[in-house]
């Protein structure tokens, strides 16, 4: 359990330093947006290509 808990951390600290040197700041600012978007594009494939 220890050990899961830090490689969880590790991995977050690694991604967060890597996002942090792409200068991706409008990623940041628009994230709600984004987010919206994929959640409504993820709905409308489920809607029309349920089988």
């Amino acid at each position: 359990m220890a050990a899961t808990a830090a490689g969880m951390l590790i991995f977050t600290s690694l991604s967060l330093a890597g996002f942090k040197r792409l200068g991706l700041q409008w990623v940041e600012r628009y994230e709600e947006t984004i987010l919206g978007v994929a959640l409504v594009l993820v709905g409308l494939a489920v809607a029309f290509l349920k089988t």
